[in-house]
């Protein structure tokens, strides 16, 4: 067993790397990466570790909480984290072709890799419980507040539950991954009420051309042990 503190003062974590002779990530802004920070409490055996008082720095933004590892196999771990602000185009790759840059992966799409690339014994075996809060985030370009994430899983019943404000809308999900059966079973539940595409175009693209609230909703259900069925059921 053990137990005590860590307390990493600000460094800047691209000079640290060059010190290791290790490739410096490339980001869409260089200026970032010079500061970070790390305090915590932890006490653990050999397959646990619980952090308690845990507060890091990167950058400008600002992180909170506790997690507590039960078991690191099969997967036990609980945990609630809150930052203030983050804004990931910074630490992007340089976008070289607007038409190759990737698109940002929602929880939709987390969750549709998970049914596809994690055995399903794996996936009946994992235990999470863990609530995640951002006040401010950014992804291409795009500004959400009050961003709210629940990750619920227990014998194969696996549920997301994110929200978030943006552009004086909301959006709201409810995404369940069913891996009780023999093969994964999704549904994913969506709504998007009352986002305004003027503030929203005018972040994203530069200029607005389309006016008025944005109004969405949908319901997708979907099983299989691979990609290629998901997408064809």
């Amino acid at each position: 067993s053990l137990s005590g503190n860590i307390a990493l003062a600000p460094f800047d974590l691209r000079k640290f790397m060059k010190t290791l002779n290790q490739e410096v990530p490339k980001t869409a802004d260089p200026n970032v990466l010079k500061r970070v920070a790390l305090s915590a409490s932890f006490d653990g055996t050999g397959t646990s570790l619980n952090l308690k008082e845990l507060k890091a720095e990167l950058d400008e933004t600002r992180l909170q909480g506790k997690i507590n590892l039960k078991n690191m196999s099969p997967l036990d771990i609980e945990f609630g984290l809150g930052v203030d602000k983050l804004n990931a185009d910074l630490y992007l790759p340089p976008a070289t072709d607007k038409k190759k840059s990737k698109k940002a992966a929602t929880p939709e799409a987390v969750a549709a890799g998970v049914a596809t690339k994690i055995p399903v014994e794996t996936l009946r075996a994992i235990k999470i419980k863990g609530d995640f809060e951002m006040d401010e985030f950014v992804i291409s370009k795009a500004k959400l507040t009050d961003l709210k994430l629940s990750v619920r899983a227990n014998d194969g019943d696996i549920k997301l539950l994110p929200a978030a404000t943006l552009y004086e809308g909301t959006y709201g999900g409810d995404i369940t991954l069913d891996a009780k059966g023999n093969e994964p079973k999704l549904a994913i539940n969506t709504k998007l009420t009352g986002v305004k595409t003027e503030l929203l175009l005018k972040d994203v693209a530069g200029t607005a051309d389309l006016l008025g609230e944005a109004n969405m909703s949908f319901n997708l259900s979907s099983s299989g042990a691979d990609t290629n069925a998901l997408k064809s059921r």
